[in-house]
């Protein structure tokens, strides 16, 4: 078999060749093919990593690892993430990013594990995804969804300066606690736009003395 410091096969570059229960199982060689999606860019990748995101079945860290290759699809490290060697990519927009995620973002969101939850709100957030804003605010308003995913998913409301950021600021009736009023405040204060410094006036130059 290949060793880590050998490039990924090309049948291990879709998703769908894995063998055997993706969730239990071969947890180097799905980050692996995460891996090698990220640097072959097409849109096909995408796509592929989008689905394995949303995937129920699917190996926990190698969910939340293509969801976070997704986030920076268009500025990935130049260095190989598995590899660690300085192979940088192309240059490329996050328009196959956005457009991979956008139909899957609120159902991963809205029923995945509070880790993948956190990089999914984390990603919405990086990549713009407003569609997934009722997504946000349902884990946000969710007291039985996990803090760390919670807290992420208000911060990415507050980025995306959507609708729903004043009523996922305000707290529940179960949790009025400082924390999370401070969280609220934290986040309503980045969702408002900030205001344009005021433009400076040219002052005239001082008129030479007369002579």
């Amino acid at each position: 078999g290949a060793t880590s410091a050998e490039p990924v096969p090309d049948r291990f570059t879709r998703l769908g060749a894995l063998p055997g229960d993706r969730k239990s199982t071969y947890r180097n060689i799905v980050l692996r093919v995460v891996n090698a999606h990220s640097r072959l860019g097409q849109p096909a990748n995408a796509k592929a990593l989008a689905a394995f995101a949303a995937d129920k079945t699917a190996n926990v860290p190698g969910r939340r690892e293509a969801l976070t290759v997704l986030a920076a699809w268009a500025n990935p490290n130049p260095k190989d993430r598995l590899l660690y060697l300085w192979r940088p990519l192309p240059q490329r927009t996050s328009a196959d990013a956005v457009a991979a995620l956008t139909p899957v973002i609120s159902a991963i969101l809205a029923d995945a594990p509070g880790s993948v939850e956190e990089s999914a709100a984390m990603t919405a957030a990086k990549l713009g995804l407003r569609g997934g804003g009722d997504a946000l605010l349902a884990l946000v308003l969710n007291d039985k969804a996990g803090k760390a995913a919670r807290a992420e998913s208000l911060r990415a409301l507050a980025s995306l300066k959507g609708p729903h950021v004043a009523q996922a600021a305000k707290p529940p009736p179960t949790e009025h606690g400082p924390k999370r009023r401070a969280e609220g405040s934290k986040a309503l204060a980045a969702s408002r736009p900030r205001p344009r410094p005021a433009a400076r006036s040219r002052a005239s130059p001082p008129h030479a003395p007369a002579t």
